[in-house]
């Protein structure tokens, strides 16, 4: 079936937006465009939010032009329909989609407070790579780890472990103020909800997740904006 193709490879489209965003804001930084806009008069709140909307733009074109291309245009008729319903479909899309979006605010933030492109370029790739693997796996691991777990013994007559009937807390559950906290980020971050999107995961609950992804866009936009109203160009 062509399911596959209807869901867009998230972390492509994040990776690409985090070195087209340094390298295009980058560029308005050393060719001193943003310092001339300022000096014309433009606001640099004005500054913020038409780079962001660029960039949003050019996200958003970037996930979904390729699903509607290949996944409605090729998939259906190569690959014989789809099993996923629209309504199974939709949802996970439009919280894909808010994710590469707050990525992509994210990543603005970042490009806008640092002037040096090259710099600004590794460090959003390597923030998008930390986030997307190395943050989000150990997140969603430590919420599935069971709060108990069965107790096993070693038995010198089998040379091996056995269970003893009993249950004893996982070491790895994270319970208390602490699984607060992780629940929230594991909502709140566009990493998680990436992770937490997928039509075949029947058990995320994903119907507020586009709350946490607007939530996020707009935290990561007033901050962003507050940062380069306050930084000093060069």
């Amino acid at each position: 079936k062509a399911d596959h193709t209807l869901l867009p490879d998230t972390l492509i489209t994040v990776l690409v937006m985090s070195v087209l965003i340094a390298l295009l804001i980058g560029r308005e930084y050393s060719d001193k465009t943003i310092r001339n806009k300022i000096i014309t008069g433009h606001s640099r709140v004005t500054i913020y939010l038409s780079n962001l909307i660029v960039c949003a733009t050019a996200a958003a074109i970037y996930f979904v032009v390729p699903t509607l291309l290949i996944g409605l245009a090729l998939g259906a008729p190569l690959l014989g329909g789809f099993e996923l319903t629209a309504k199974s479909f939709i949802l996970p899309a439009v919280v894909d989609l808010l994710s590469v979006l707050g990525f992509t605010s994210l990543f603005l933030l970042v490009v806008m407070s640092i002037q040096n492109r090259t710099i600004a370029a590794v460090t959003v790739l390597i923030l998008a790579i930390a986030m997307m693997m190395w943050v989000t796996v150990p997140m969603r691991e430590a919420l599935e780890a069971p709060q108990y777990v069965d107790e096993y013994v070693f038995s010198e007559e089998v040379n091996d472990f056995v269970p003893t009937g009993n249950t004893i807390e996982s070491p790895a559950y994270v319970g208390g103020p602490a699984r607060v906290a992780l629940e929230f980020l594991y909502d709140f971050l566009p990493c998680g909800q990436v992770e937490q999107s997928s039509p075949y995961n029947k058990t995320a609950d994903m119907a507020d997740l586009p709350f946490w992804g607007l939530a996020f866009i707009a935290a990561t936009t007033l901050g962003g904006a507050v940062i380069f109203q306050k930084k000093e160009l060069k």
